[in-house]
């Protein structure tokens, strides 16, 4: 169904990271979505599509518009969002990002550890 889009909307009050964004943008679509979330992480202003204040009804048919008359912007936003997809949501750099997270965590858990013991 994203193949036979032209814009991807997503417009909730709350969002965790966005797996429906992360796919629409693999797609090659501009997203306009609600400024929420982890959704500022995965949409870059005018470059990749455009955020939106939630309930902002009025914006988001702006933006929607603006999309779907201008053949230009609508295929340059959702190429970057293709090329940023590309190199920011793959398997690869998930992995190491998540490797990161969890090799900080084990570091601190071990340093509480140690001072907890040693304060006794």
């Amino acid at each position: 169904m994203l193949q036979g889009a032209d814009v991807f909307v997503h417009c909730s009050d709350s969002e965790g990271l966005g797996m429906a964004i992360m796919e629409a943008m693999g797609a090659g679509l501009p997203v306009v979505a609600s400024r929420v979330g982890g959704v500022p992480d995965l949409v870059r202003e005018g470059e990749t599509g455009f955020m939106i204040p939630p309930h902002d009804v009025g914006r988001y048919a702006k933006k929607i518009l603006l999309l779907l008359q201008n053949d230009k912007l609508r295929q340059k936003l959702g190429s970057n969002a293709r090329h940023f997809a590309e190199k920011h949501l793959n398997k690869q750099t998930i992995l190491a990002q998540l490797e990161t997270v969890y090799g900080e965590i084990l570091t601190s858990t071990k340093k509480r550890s140690v001072r907890t013991q040693f304060s006794r």
